[in-house]
């Protein structure tokens, strides 16, 4: 009898670890904001996971407990990590409501949620030395040695800048690679065969988010040039990421230096920037004013600030900069008679040693916006989403 109870015993063992294993993890995903969160990601450790003995080797899914519906599963490696420490998945939540959701493997049969890679980032040497990233709305450019050697060198083709250049994309999958095979194919990516162009012009100035010094009291501007180093982390399905390394500059009597950890995700017009900074205790961030035409709107306690360039562009073209309150000392719109110097300045200081803030645009003829007052909404919306993110309980 005693040898039949531990067969029983032994049997209940197994079958309540397959069960957990099939089951999978359970989370709580709640929003407590009064503003639906449809594009934001939501990370669950992966230790969590693998306590729960869910195999990470499969294809994942999060499965919406109240309607059956799922999303995909991206493991994120981050910015620190040379493995995935974290599952990532993009769960659409009501306001002020809560849903559970099942982190388990796909099911013989199912089949697979979208895993198209859209958030996609590369070094191109073809085109001296760039480095671009995008995802399904929007793509950025910066500039590497090579393209500063040749400036400095008074050779043609180079740009010294470490401003962010913008990619003004129609289409919603990946567009990079494509556009900067035009040149060797005899076409150009700086006129607009259906998929959108490059005729944002940065030259020296910070485009589109770029980081400076600024002297308050000189009112002098200072900068990094061109990234020195770049590493690329991880392309993916909801999540992109990579980091690069600038040369010590000289801001009046300070030497600074910085380090950018840059990501984009999926479904987002804007890109996230953390930037650690050495040498000084206050940071700019800068939108160029292309011919100081000014069309500005923000919202100091929401913390964005928005440039229309319509008047440059001929069509709608909104930049902005969304960031935590907690950074910001304070905006102005900076007027000089120098080409290139003209920009909406977005003051901050760091904490502990960073700061973090997202960048990005709306182009009126990508029709992702109806119009700039929907754009302005959006950038609202974000604002509340930086500091009061969904939250993750692991039942």
């Amino acid at each position: 009898m005693r040898i039949k109870n531990l067969i029983y015993a032994s049997i209940i063992v197994v079958l309540l670890g397959s069960c957990t294993q099939e089951s999978g993890v359970t989370v709580i995903v709640t929003n407590s904001t009064n503003v639906e969160r449809t594009h934001e990601i939501v990370s669950v450790p992966l230790g969590a996971l693998q306590k729960h003995s869910l195999d990470l080797s499969g294809t994942l899914v999060a499965e919406n407990l109240g309607n059956g519906l799922f999303f995909p599963v991206q493991l994120s490696k981050g910015k620190d990590s040379d493995t995935a420490t974290v599952a990532l998945f993009q769960p659409e939540i009501a306001a002020n409501s809560s849903a559970e959701f099942l982190l388990r493997n796909l099911k013989p049969g199912e089949a697979a949620p979208d895993e198209e890679i859209v958030c996609y980032s590369r070094f191109v040497p073809e085109r001296i030395d760039d480095y671009a990233w995008e995802n399904d709305r929007v793509a950025f450019r910066v500039y590497g040695p090579e393209a500063q050697r040749l400036t400095e060198a008074g050779d043609p083709g180079g740009t010294l800048s470490s401003g962010v250049d913008c990619w003004l994309k129609k289409v919603d999958y990946p567009i990079i690679n494509k556009w900067y095979k035009k040149p060797s194919e005899g076409g150009t990516y700086h006129e607009d065969t259906g998929e959108g162009l490059d005729n944002y012009h940065v030259g020296s100035s910070r485009g589109s988010g770029g980081t400076m010094v600024f002297d308050e009291k000189t009112g002098k501007t200072y900068a990094a040039k061109n990234y020195i180093k770049w590493h690329k982390i991880e392309d993916g399905i909801l999540r992109g990421d990579f980091k690069l390394e600038y040369a010590p500059y000289a801001a009046g009597n300070d030497t600074v230096t910085e380090t950018k950890y840059i990501s984009i995700d999926k479904g987002s017009n804007l890109t996230r920037f953390e930037v650690t900074v050495e040498g000084t205790d206050a940071i700019t961030v800068g939108i160029t004013l292309h011919e100081k035409k000014k069309k500005i709107s923000a919202d100091e306690n929401a913390a964005w600030f928005n440039f229309d360039d319509k008047a440059y562009f001929g069509s709608e073209l909104n930049n902005a900069v969304v960031v935590d309150p907690k950074y910001v000392t304070g905006y102005e719109e900076y007027i000089v008679n120098q080409p290139e110097k003209s920009h909406l300045l977005i003051h901050m200081k760091p904490i502990d040693g960073k700061i973090i803030y997202y960048a990005g645009f709306f182009w009126e003829k990508s029709k992702q916006f109806a119009s700039t007052d929907e754009w302005e909404k959006y950038l609202n919306d974000f604002a509340v989403q930086i500091t009061k993110p969904l939250e993750v309980t692991i039942k």
